[in-house]
Order: structure tokens, then C-alpha cells, then sequence
């Protein structure tokens, strides 16, 4: 039970800083566009944040979509084996997803650490980019988490029905 809410809780995290980037991406691209176009001035860093966050973006929201079910896949398997099978299929497939998240977190924290090490720091805003590399591991460890989840589900369907078999 206490799972399930930290789950809930990481949920509403994930959906919040989805939305609130979007808004603030949103915002700043218009002020960007209007300041532009009415007053001949552009935001020199506002292109390059823009493009930071989206990458956050793109990574954190990897990890809602693994949970709803919309992450890219070819359901082909799916569909041509006994329905009996699919549940199986559907159990690998989320292992494989979760090993995959697991290379892309341990990579991606080895890549963020040498970024780190190097100084870079990013062209107009100045900051470490460390801190762009950092959605790598971060949005790997958020899919780990959710294909986690998806293969338990899985796996008590799967066991669910061997059981419900035996009895009978």
C-alpha cells in the first residue's frame, strides 16, 4: 500500500513538471517571438533554455509514457499470437524495456559524470552542462521505475492464470 503511494506521489511529480515546463517553455518562446517582432530585441538565452528543457522534457516524459502504455512499440507480436500467450510477451517486453532503461541510466550518469569533470559550461546562459546531461540518467531511472512496475503487473497476470489452472 505505501508503494502504490509513492507511486501516486511520483505520478503526480512526473505529470507536474511536465505541465509546468510546457507552460514556462510555452511563455518564453511567445515573449521571445513578441519582443522579437514588436521591439526588434531578442532574448539572447532564451533559445538555448528552450532547447535544455525540451530535452528534460523529452526524457522525463519517456517515463509517463512507459506508464500509460504510449511508449513507441510494434504490437505486430502482439497481435498475431494466442491470446494466452500475450500476457508472456507483453512481461519480456517490459523486461526488455527495463534492462534498456537500465544501460541508458548507467551510460548516461558515465556520460553526465565526464561532463562534469570537463567544466563545460553552455554558451549563453553560462551554466554546467552537466546539468542538461543530467536528464539522461534522471529519465532513465524514471523508465527503470515504470517498466519495473508494468513487469509485476505482468508477471501476477501470468501467475494469476497459471494458478487459476492448476486448480482447475
Amino acid at each position: 500500500m505505501r508503494l502504490k503511494n509513492v507511486l501516486k506521489n511520483l505520478d503526480r511529480v512526473e505529470e507536474f513538471f511536465i505541465g509546468m515546463t510546457l507552460l514556462f517553455v510555452t511563455l518564453l518562446l511567445f515573449i521571445n517571438v513578441l519582443t522579437r517582432y514588436c521591439f526588434g530585441y531578442s532574448v539572447t538565452w532564451a533559445e538555448e533554455l528552450t532547447r535544455y528543457l525540451i530535452i528534460w522534457l523529452t526524457f522525463v516524459g519517456g517515463s509517463v509514457c512507459v506508464r500509460k502504455g504510449k511508449h513507441v512499440g510494434i504490437d505486430i507480436l502482439l497481435t498475431i499470437c494466442p491470446i494466452v500467450m500475450r500476457k508472456v510477451i507483453q512481461f519480456i517486453i517490459a523486461i526488455i524495456g527495463f534492462l534498456f532503461s537500465i544501460l541508458l541510466t548507467v551510460y548516461g550518469w558515465k556520460i553526465t559524470h565526464n561532463v562534469m569533470l570537463s567544466g563545460q559550461l553552455s554558451t549563453a546562459m553560462m551554466i554546467p552542462m552537466y546539468f542538461v546531461y543530467l536528464s539522461i540518467p534522471i529519465g532513465g531511472f524514471l523508465m527503470c521505475i515504470r517498466y519495473f512496475q508494468i513487469a509485476l503487473v505482468y508477471l501476477k497476470e501470468i501467475m494469476g492464470k497459471e494458478r487459476g489452472k492448476q486448480q482447475c
